[in-house]
């Protein structure tokens, strides 16, 4: 689908586009046995978009809460003993307890949304080696044509010829002639002969003439043959049409367009979701970082 409708860019070879539209995306989806509506290419393309922008986001928030961790541990150690130092080391505790389910769950989100693009990816490629498979049967399709293309005007002289006539003379009797006298016939007297011809087209000799002697029809064969051999000869119809790897396989090919075509909607639907969770789970990493940074500010101001 994107064979000849890709780009990238020309100093890293990982970064790929396409210029296909969202509606040319999704008409071409449905050219291969799956309706897709642009507005799904639409949530998908703006939730990979997200993720980029998401998976920077939590690689801030995870810094954030480390330095701000660390710098409070820093300060609190940095404290004389006693209870204020107690009380700040087990509020920054809490604090870092608190940050350890929502760090569970966004790498189980993470681990999924990986899982979502590995399948995505299997199945644009599965997709994309069965529409190569079959660009190389078109190919080897049209150099047979192009062969069979060669034949048209010779069949079309064979066509022609197979409407013609054979006529074969097969016996026949004398013309009788009346001499006259004074305007009255009298007597008849023989003045000719008068031939009888059969007369079939070739394609009916060659179907099969039925009611017609066996000598008669040698006849209209003989004659047939004396037409067409030459004509047969002069097309030289000894060749051989190149095979077509894979023509077999093309109905395989075909499910397993269609197969992966619908797991792959579903795919980037459990994708999408992935998403919306992941993102509500780095909402909770950002929250958490005040907490902690709150901590680092009450250190502070014991010093």
């Amino acid at each position: 689908m994107l064979e000849d409708h890709t780009a990238g860019d020309p100093m890293r070879c990982d970064v790929k586009w396409t210029n296909l539209s969202r509606r040319e995306i999704a008409k071409r989806m449905g050219a291969l046995g799956t309706s897709v509506s642009r507005d799904v290419v639409s949530q998908l393309e703006a939730r990979l978009n997200q993720l980029s922008s998401r998976l920077n986001d939590a690689a801030g928030y995870e810094q954030k809460l480390i330095d701000g961790t660390n710098d409070a541990d820093r300060c609190i150690n940095a404290l004389p003993a006693g209870g204020g130092k107690d009380g700040l080391r087990n509020t920054l505790n809490g604090a870092a307890g608190a940050v350890d389910k929502p760090v569970v769950l966004a790498d189980q989100q993470l681990a999924a949304l990986l899982s979502a693009i590995s399948r995505i990816e299997k199945d644009i490629n599965d997709v994309a080696g069965r529409l190569q498979a079959m660009a190389n049967i078109s190919g080897a399709i049209d150099s047979v044509a192009s062969q069979l293309r060669v034949l048209l005007v010779p069949m079309r002289a064979v066509q022609s010829v197979l409407s013609q006539n054979i006529s074969v003379p097969y016996g026949g009797y004398p013309e009788i002639c009346w001499k006259e006298i004074m305007g009255h016939r009298v007597f008849p007297y023989p003045c000719g002969w008068h031939t009888v011809y059969f007369s079939f087209s070739i394609k009916q000799i060659l179907d099969g003439v039925g009611g017609v002697l066996k000598p008669v029809m040698d006849l209209l064969e003989s004659a047939m043959n004396a037409v067409l051999n030459p004509l047969l000869s002069a097309l030289h119809l000894d060749f051989s049409l190149p095979s077509i790897p894979g023509l077999t396989d093309l109905g395989n090919s075909l499910n397993i367009i269609r197969s992966a075509s619908d797991d792959l909607q579903q795919a980037a639907g459990g994708f999408v979701n992935n998403v919306n969770v992941f993102n509500g789970v780095l909402d909770q990493l950002k929250a958490l970082a005040a907490p902690v940074q709150q901590v680092y500010n009450n250190c502070k101001g014991q010093h």
